[in-house]
């Protein structure tokens, strides 16, 4: 089995014009509604949502048939919320309150397995379609788009380098 092609990743590297709406609720029936009306990305918000890992799953199993990218914004820039929605199939993360190239590259770190990061290796997740996806750890990072949310005018003088930052995919301001 091949790693899923990451649409949202492509089109931006291609300079096209993506559409989208964030999901602040947990039910799967709404993002499966949500996911057939056309938008290109949907956002699934746990930053300002009651929403645990699980359920996290539960939405991105709700929108793998359409043809949508899920987004996750994890709550905050930790090695471990970013390892939890990457196991349980999040491709494209979006990182909260970014506010200097060092906060970005622990961002970066998080997206990847060593010896280019420091995600951790669970064999039998979701991602992998639990082990099913030939050498995951090593192709995974292809497909994976990291956005960073730079959102603070303290952040602003650093915003071309965070950017600039090899791994970053995409910057919200």
């Amino acid at each position: 089995m091949e790693n899923p092609k990451n649409r949202l990743k492509a089109a931006l590297k291609n300079g096209e014009r993506q559409l989208g709406l964030w999901m602040s609720g947990g039910d799967p029936m709404h993002v499966e509604m949500l996911a057939n009306t056309g938008f290109d990305w949907i956002l699934i918000d746990t930053e300002h949502a009651p929403m645990d890992d699980a359920g996290v799953g539960r939405l991105l199993q709700a929108a793998a048939p359409y043809d949508v990218s899920p987004v996750v914004r994890v709550a905050w820039n930790d090695k471990v919320m970013i390892k939890r929605v990457l196991d349980v199939g999040a491709q494209s993360v979006v990182v909260p309150y970014i506010q200097n190239v060092e906060e970005a590259q622990a961002a970066v770190d998080a997206m990847r397995y060593p010896p280019r990061g420091i995600r951790g290796v669970a064999g039998m997740s979701r991602a992998s379609r639990f082990g099913a996806i030939k050498d995951y750890a090593t192709k995974v990072e292809d497909e994976l788009c990291l956005i960073l949310q730079v959102e603070t005018e303290d952040a602003l003088p650093h915003l071309e380098a965070i950017a600039g930052l090899d791994g970053v995919d995409g910057v919200f301001i």
